[in-house]
């Protein structure tokens, strides 16, 4: 008896860690591609950009935030798409591309 309640236990939260794990992967895309492979950290965990894409292994809860999408694109340029489960619209991605740094300065003419 009481090993089946142990099984039964652990059933239940290898249950629950395989949901909070899902919850902490997220994909964006990016408007410009990545000249090389990059890494950044940031507070709500690590993005690993190969080209025009991203991938993030975030802290549980973090990864549908504005903010953390903001901190993508400070370093990264406008982002196009965010998320999968529930991707961002074009209203909550324009509130991400904010903190996009801007496209290349052209020089003055005289």
């Amino acid at each position: 008896m009481k090993f089946r309640l142990a099984l039964a236990c652990a059933a239940v939260g290898f249950s629950f860690a395989g949901s909070a794990l899902a919850d902490g992967r997220l994909v964006a895309t990016l408007e410009t591609p990545q000249a090389a492979k990059a890494s950044y950290t940031f507070d709500s965990g690590v993005w690993k950009c190969d080209g025009s894409t991203c991938v993030g292994a975030l802290t549980p809860g973090a990864s549908d935030s504005v903010v953390v999408c903001r901190q993508l694109a400070k370093h990264v340029g406008r982002v196009t798409a965010y998320g999968e489960a529930r991707p961002f619209d074009e209203k909550t991605l324009a509130k991400c591309n904010t903190a996009a740094a801007p496209g290349p300065i052209g020089t003055a003419s005289r």
